[in-house]
């Protein structure tokens, strides 16, 4: 065994206590400013945050659960030899940064608390130095075949209109 062989199956753990301890580190600060109600900080009623919390959740969990299981299962795009994008990665290249960073930004708004906001914005910082790594590795790995996939595909915000059609003609099997 070498190293690679530990990378894919530590990473998800790895991101995992990332996640866990900037969360906390956040929440502490905020705690200490006594700045933890996101309402109260901005000025703007509570149940609005509410409702775009749950709006976010409602449509990148999904959306990050799905790219979870495309990677376990069948690896992300060019991981398993020949590039090929399917199910999500179709319309995104990056989706479960996308899909862990909002759905995380969107539990912050639910839970009205300012260290979870500011967590999910300085992870989602961290996944777009990610993103950038990973496109370089695939870029080298692949070639022209990835630079025309990235010409195609946006990096963390789909075209929800492609999105929505693919989806639809999924649910019809």
């Amino acid at each position: 065994m070498n190293h690679d062989d530990f990378k894919l199956p530590l990473a998800p753990l790895g991101l995992a206590l990332l996640v866990m301890l900037v969360i906390n580190l956040f929440m502490l600060l905020s705690w200490r400013l006594d700045c933890e109600r996101l309402d109260l900080v901005l000025g703007l009623p509570a149940f609005l945050f509410g409702l775009a919390g749950a709006a976010l959740v409602v449509v990148w969990f999904p959306i990050f659960l799905e790219s979870a299981y495309l990677l376990a299962v069948k690896g992300g795009p060019g991981q398993a030899g020949a590039f090929e994008a399917s199910g999500i990665y179709k319309h995104l290249r990056h989706p479960l940064y996308a899909g862990l960073g909002l759905s995380l930004l969107g539990a912050g708004f639910m839970a009205n608390h300012t260290g979870v906001v500011l967590s999910a914005l300085a992870l989602s910082a961290v996944f777009y130095w990610r993103s950038l790594r990973d496109d370089e590795r695939l870029l080298a790995l692949h070639g022209r075949e990835y630079e025309d996939y990235c010409a195609r595909v946006p990096r963390f915000l789909p075209r929800f209109g492609p999105l929505f059609r693919d989806f639809l003609s999924r649910s019809d099997r």
